[in-house]
């Protein structure tokens, strides 16, 4: 077992889970150095975050609780996430191709930027 996995199964636990949740929610710090975190904090924070909104996501849907027996589960389940949320958010989003184009006077240059100036702000 690797210092990561080890770190995983911390992370995991109901202990250090309902303490980050306490800890976002009262706003109080995790460690005793609030800057300066060493990789190994950032790595245990980055997998609280991350057992969380599993944990979330499995209250909220049916889903089976075989996901979080393997670290395999747990992240193919969340590779999938966010590869189903960038598919629906690319079909969500307007194909800016299809949008019929002004006609321009010959000679003049399109600008998404628009200048306004008002009357009496120039001096003289």
């Amino acid at each position: 077992m690797t210092i990561t996995d080890k770190i995983r199964h911390l992370a995991k636990s109901p202990y250090y889970q309902v303490l980050y949740n306490q800890a976002e929610r009262f706003d109080f710090p995790l460690f005793i150095n609030n800057r300066d975190l060493t990789y190994l904090q950032l790595l245990f924070l980055n997998f609280l975050q991350f057992y969380k909104v599993l944990f979330e996501e499995m209250a909220s849907k049916d889903m089976s609780s075989k996901i979080t027996s393997d670290f395999i589960y747990e992240d193919a389940y969340m590779v999938y996430r966010r590869e189903s949320a960038l598919e629906k958010k690319d079909s969500d989003a307007p194909n800016k191709s299809n949008k019929p184009q002004k006609s321009l006077k010959p000679g003049a240059v399109r600008s998404d930027w628009t200048v306004k100036m008002r009357k009496g702000k120039i001096k003289k």
